[in-house]
C-alpha cells in the first residue's frame, strides 16, 4: 500500500514468462499490476532460530517481499510457476478510480485479471 497506493496490485514472481502473462491479462482486463522484487535475500531474511522459516523477516523492511518469499517456500519446487498478488492496497476502498469499482467497499480488482489468466494461461 505504501509503495503502490490503491491503483496498482503488486505481483511477486521469479518467472519472467509468468509475469508477462499476468501483465497481458491485466492489460486486457483493464487492471494495473506492477512487478515487485522476490529474491533469495528475502528468503534468507526469514530464516528462523527455532524453526526453518519464520513467517516474518527479522527486520521491518521489505515486508511484502518476505511475505511473498514465505509463500513461495510453501510451493517447494521452483519448477512450479508461482506468483503472489499483493492486494492490500487495491482490494478495498479505491474510491471509484476504476469504472467497475464502487465508491466504497470491496473493489473486486484483480478478479478480472484472474479470469483472463484462467481462460488464456
Amino acid at each position: 500500500l505504501v509503495a503502490l497506493g490503491n491503483t496498482h496490485t503488486g505481483v511477486f514472481t521469479r518467472d519472467a514468462k509468468v509475469m508477462r502473462k499476468i501483465q497481458d491479462a491485466a492489460e486486457t482486463a483493464g487492471e494495473l499490476v506492477w512487478p515487485m522484487p522476490l529474491t533469495d535475500f528475502h528468503v534468507e531474511d526469514m530464516k528462523g532460530t527455532h524453526a526453518d522459516l519464520c513467517n516474518i523477516s527479522g527486520g521491518r523492511n521489505a515486508g511484502s517481499s518476505t511475505a511473498a518469499a514465505f509463500l513461495e517456500e510453501m510451493v517447494g519446487d521452483r519448477n512450479i510457476p508461482f506468483a503472489h498478488f499483493d492486494i492490500a492496497g487495491t482490494a478495498w476502498s479505491v474510491h471509484g478510480r476504476f469504472p467497475y469499482c464502487p465508491k466504497k467497499g470491496a473493489s473486486g480488482i484483480i478478479i478480472r485479471t484472474f479470469v483472463e489468466l484462467a481462460e488464456n494461461f
